[in-house]
């Protein structure tokens, strides 16, 4: 997964959509939290909120196909 590289080498990342993700996605975004705290766990990393949101719009995918 793309994402856990950018996370284990601390490639810092710009999610310039994470203010419209955060009001649009409430439940997804809510998810992509608790989806971080266990990449956190895992990887013994923060896990930046821009990359959070980015969890969020794939998650909100998700969402709306089932």
């Amino acid at each position: 997964m793309v994402a856990i590289n950018r996370i284990e080498s601390d490639m810092p990342i710009s999610n310039e959509l994470l203010s419209p993700i955060k009001r649009k996605f409430k439940k997804a975004y809510k998810i992509a939290l608790n989806v971080a705290l266990i990449i956190k766990n895992y990887l013994e990393k923060d896990v930046p909120e821009d990359e959070i949101g980015y969890l969020a719009i794939n998650i909100q995918r998700l969402i709306n196909n089932v």
